[in-house]
């Protein structure tokens, strides 16, 4: 199933670049913490690793670690990929469309 977005998704204050509280809440409830990454596949860099048995979380991971950017004096940045499911948030939100 390929949804589309028709609009901004992100929570405002949660997703403004430079905001004091970007992803604050995700850190402090363990939903999302940074880490060393030795394995990646380009090279050694920082994991953005998401805990996803967490109950706040409504994606699904794949199990496939992807690199989303490269930090300078860190290396790159790697995230582990993951999909919206078929949860309610998803399918009944009134911005995605199947």
């Amino acid at each position: 199933m390929v949804r589309r977005q028709k609009g901004e998704l992100e929570p405002f204050g949660l997703s403004r670049d430079g905001s004091k509280n970007f992803a604050a809440p995700l850190v402090k409830s363990g939903v999302v913490q940074t880490r060393p990454f030795p394995e990646g596949a380009a090279g050694p860099g920082l994991l953005i690793d998401f805990d996803f048995t967490k109950p706040q979380v409504k994606v699904v991971p794949t199990g496939r670690i992807i690199q989303i950017d490269v930090i300078p004096g860190v290396g790159p940045l790697y995230i582990e990929e993951f999909v919206l499911g078929d949860r309610p948030p998803f399918t009944k939100c009134a911005r995605l469309q199947a």
